[in-house]
């Protein structure tokens, strides 16, 4: 286990070189002496994603080994190299990641994990969308529904075996997750009156040799977004009735107004920017009117119903919960 640990380091090692050879490779991860991400666009070789998926893969084994010993052993010797080899591998994991992400490569997921994003939220929805000291209204997309189907899931696969949902996240192999910026490349429309600047939450590499670690400000690690659709929306994840059947676009982020350290991020807050009615209010916005997309409060039901229908099926939304959501757009005013 121990010389697992250290081939995975070494292959790690030799990963992120190989990954950083004149060749058309993604290094979105790799930093400059002045602390900026440098990106550049191209293709990682199948055989660079393939290690890993298999190092991943093995070094998960070795864990589970490991922890069932450091659970069962009676003996302490044996719970004490357990231990250590949890330590050991979880560190080689850990720099595996880190190779990973900065080379825009996707770590597996185990089969004994899921991962769900809930697309186009905020921290946690608005129950009354206002502005508040942000610049544009708050996100009120909800993901209750979907967290009441998964833990309803994960209950399942506790008791019963039941396997849930397959995870459901952007991944840089599929083209959803990207860099923010440049902004053309990232997709957010150009919508009057909401500035996009494709700010991220920095993420520093940090020197462990010293305690308390300490951030080495030259280096960071690049910071990848959800590619979002001509509307605005996030593309991949567990996408809600909200936005499946769309009445605006829905951020993870949104901007101070002025005079409350304009266009920093403002809290946790997302914004929702509602569509205009029909084509002549929209003006120069590029995304369609709720006229032009749906034609009638008829049409935007049905699409409601077979979102909800969907989600259903997919194991993302409750049948109860369906229901509510198909009354609540039956209900809804458009105003076409």
């Amino acid at each position: 286990m121990k010389r697992t640990m250290l081939v995975t380091v070494a292959l790690a090692a030799a990963l992120a070189a190989g990954c950083n050879r004149d060749h058309n490779t993604t290094t979105t991860g790799s930093a400059s002496g002045d602390g900026s991400a440098v990106g550049t666009s191209g293709k990682v070789p199948a055989g660079d994603r393939d290690f890993v998926k298999d190092v991943t893969t093995m070094n998960e084994a070795e864990l589970n080994v490991a922890r069932t010993a450091a659970e069962r052993a009676a003996d302490p010797n044996t719970k004490k190299f357990a231990q250590m080899v949890i330590d050991d591998h979880t560190a080689a994991g850990d720099k595996l990641k880190t190779v990973a992400s900065q080379n825009s490569i996707d770590v597996p997921v185990p089969d004994n994990v899921r991962l769900y994003y809930f697309a186009s939220t905020q921290h946690v929805p608005a129950v009354k969308p206002q502005t508040g000291i942000c610049k544009n209204v708050n996100n009120p997309n909800p993901y209750r529904e979907s967290m009441r189907a998964l833990l309803v899931a994960m209950q399942n696969w506790i008791s019963e075996g039941k396997t849930p949902p397959p995870s459901r996240f952007p991944r840089v192999s599929e083209g959803t997750l990207v860099a923010p910026l440049p902004a053309e490349n990232f997709g957010f429309p150009r919508i009057p009156g909401v500035a996009y600047y494709g700010k991220g939450n920095d993420l520093f590499v940090k020197d462990t040799s010293v305690e308390p670690p300490q951030i080495v400000s030259s280096k960071r690690y690049s910071v990848l977004m959800p590619k979002v659709d001509a509307d605005g929306n996030d593309i991949a994840g567990v996408r809600s009735v909200m936005v499946q059947a769309p009445l605006g676009t829905h951020t993870g982020w949104n901007q101070r107004r002025a005079g409350f350290m304009e266009n920093e991020f403002c809290d946790l807050n997302g914004s929702y920017i509602p569509f205009a009615n029909s084509a002549q209010e929209r003006g120069s916005d590029p995304r369609a009117s709720l006229q032009e997309r749906y034609g009638s409060k008829d049409v935007y039901v049905l699409k409601v119903e077979a979102a909800a229908k969907q989600l259903v099926s997919d194991g993302f939304l409750l049948p109860d919960d369906a229901e509510r959501l198909v009354r609540e757009a039956k209900a809804r005013d458009l105003g076409i």
